[in-house]
């Protein structure tokens, strides 16, 4: 994952030049995607209001935030992304996949759990923010790690369509288990995000962008659409950096004003460690399930990495813009990412194809 693209041929046709800097483009990001975020977070809090702007403007005159539009946009591009081979074929083990979005689910639970039994009341906020995390779908990112690391990326999609099916119900379950650790106000917003994610609209934000992306792709064809993957690949990196951005500006610049560094280190350690159970869980079941190379990778990202950008989303419409519940979704946006690029270069050390 590391390394400058090259330059564009001087001998394609001008389209083909413009796709070929737009992949260039995407690869360069892709590769310098942690001090990218690092960069966005700095900007958050040095220069927070075009990102509060951001959270509070609504798209034509319906009232959608702009927020939530540019985060449809993003579940769309992964439905476009997904060929109807690769996700048929995804189910082809339906027990692996159905343990791994069990254990996911299961594994991050716990440590939103945990957080719930061991922090004070003041720290409420957190503990929503990671009972959100724990029981959002799979990232739309993993399957590009997957397919980075020589993994089998129909597993992991299979892992991103099956978590975000169950996703609904295993929030109900949780927040019913941490409200009762909460206090006051803490404890009412747990119970209005319990009704946000089993409600028919949440549930058809989150599924059927990428369902209409996926039915696009079929009416447009295989070729035209891998065509145009550069695009598809530069739009998603450039909306999830503008998406954290806008989520970080208020939450990080509250939080830092007003003197909170407790907070924010509680948040960060507590981000740090649901990425880090996950991807131990993610290793540890592809090791002892995984049939091959290719499914331990597609298990390793699957399990591991969580879609803050739903997260986000989901949150945005139950929580104050500088809400502290916030902060793990974005430290752990940081941290998965870091984890991520970790588990690549040793995969990449290790060598193989996925194909054993």
């Amino acid at each position: 994952m590391t390394g400058r693209p090259d330059a564009p041929p001087t001998d394609l046709s001008p389209p083909a030049r413009v796709d070929h800097a737009a992949a260039a483009v995407a690869a360069w990001m892709r590769h310098r995607f942690l001090l990218l975020l690092l960069a966005v977070y700095a900007v958050a809090v040095a220069v927070p209001w075009p990102g509060m702007w951001l959270r509070e403007r609504e798209f034509l005159t319906d009232g959608m935030p702009l927020t939530r539009v540019l985060l449809t946009v993003l579940l769309f591009n992964a439905g476009l992304a997904v060929s109807a081979k690769g996700l048929s074929e995804s189910f082809g083990r339906p027990q692996v996949l159905v343990f791994a979005v069990f254990l996911r689910f299961l594994i991050a639970g716990a440590v939103a759990l945990f957080a719930a039994a061991t922090l004070p009341a003041a720290m409420g906020g957190v503990v929503i923010g990671l009972t959100l995390m724990a029981v959002v779908p799979a990232a739309g990112s993993s399957p590009a790690w997957t397919h980075a690391s020589g993994g089998l990326v129909s597993t992991s999609l299979g892992i991103v369509a099956v978590s975000t099916l169950c996703g609904p119900i295993a929030g109900s379950l949780l927040f019913g288990l941490v409200g009762p650790f909460l206090a006051g106000d803490h404890q009412e917003v747990s119970t209005q995000l319990v009704a946000r994610l089993a409600s028919a609209q949440v549930v058809g934000w989150i599924l059927l962008p990428p369902v209409a992306g996926a039915a696009l792709r079929s009416l447009l064809g295989e070729e035209r659409v891998r065509g145009g993957k550069p695009w598809i690949s530069l739009i998603n990196l450039v909306l999830l950096l503008v998406l954290i951005y806008a989520f970080a500006a208020a939450s990080m610049r509250q939080v830092l004003v007003d003197g909170r560094y407790g907070l924010l280190a509680t948040a960060a350690v507590a981000a740090a460690l649901m990425a880090g159970v996950n991807f131990a869980a993610g290793a540890t079941l592809g090791w002892r399930r995984g049939r091959d190379r290719g499914e331990r990778v597609a298990l390793l990202y699957g399990i591991g990495m969580q879609n803050n950008g739903v997260a986000m989303l989901i949150g945005g419409m139950a929580l104050a813009a500088d809400s502290p519940a916030f902060l793990p979704m974005i430290a752990h946006a940081l941290v998965q990412h870091l984890a991520a690029g970790t588990a690549a270069t040793l995969l990449e050390r290790r060598g193989g194809d996925g194909n054993e």
